[in-house]
């Protein structure tokens, strides 16, 4: 499902990937389902260590790292927040601000996904930050700046402030407003920048929108 062209990076620590839309980046709960790390590691023709997840549905950036010490110091960026992280998501409707923050308590719902806690429920913070690029039909294209690395946590946040993303099977919007069917989940991982785990030098890896994005 993949090849060599969706190569984005690669350096003795790791190797960073375009992952498609509808591959698992590792493996769920279909038994013999493909993944992104088995189709990258054929391709490379050695063993990867994941470093962190995009959802199925979500396009973009992934990164693997090539060596456990690589592993350890990718993931402690991940962990600490020093990787910073920018998606791309074509909203419906479009938004009445310039952009914001989001902020919300997360609690684990049923079949893997996330709800928003209730009264009295201690749930993990989620932080979303976003930014209008501009108008894209009848909704809106934004920036998403994610401060934590929370499940489904830009999905949750955008539906919940009345901006579900096009394309969006799962969460629904308070407001009534729901998502548009027929379309692939516009949301893209467009850039991961954080410190080369081996020479501590600023690395920034960018992923074009696929083309059924850009059309």
């Amino acid at each position: 499902m993949i090849g060599p062209d969706a190569i984005l990076w690669r350096d003795e620590s790791l190797v960073a990937v375009l992952k498609p839309a509808g591959l698992l980046t590792i493996p769920g709960r279909t038994p013999g389902a493909p993944t992104l790390r088995e189709e990258l590691e054929r391709l490379v023709g050695e063993r990867l260590l994941v470093v962190h997840r995009l959802d199925r549905e979500t396009s973009g950036v992934v990164v693997f790292a090539r060596s456990e010490e690589a592993h350890r110091r990718l993931c402690l960026a991940f962990e600490r927040r020093e990787v910073e992280k920018r998606y791309l998501a074509w909203v419906a409707p479009g938004p009445v601000a310039p952009g914001g923050e989001i902020v919300q308590d997360l609690v684990p719902a049923r079949r893997g996904f996330v709800r928003v806690a209730r009264a009295g429920e201690h749930g993990q913070r989620a932080v979303t930050g976003w930014t209008l690029l501009g108008p894209r039909g009848e909704g809106a294209l934004l920036e998403i700046r994610p401060l934590t690395g929370r499940t489904h946590q830009i999905r949750i946040a955008l539906a919940e402030a009345g901006m579900p993303i096009v394309g969006e099977p799962h969460y629904r919007s308070p407001e009534g407003v729901r998502p548009r069917p027929g379309v692939r989940l516009f949301l893209h991982a467009h850039r991961l920048a954080f410190a080369q785990p081996a020479t501590g030098e600023a690395v920034e890896i960018e992923a074009p929108p696929p083309r059924e994005l850009e059309r």
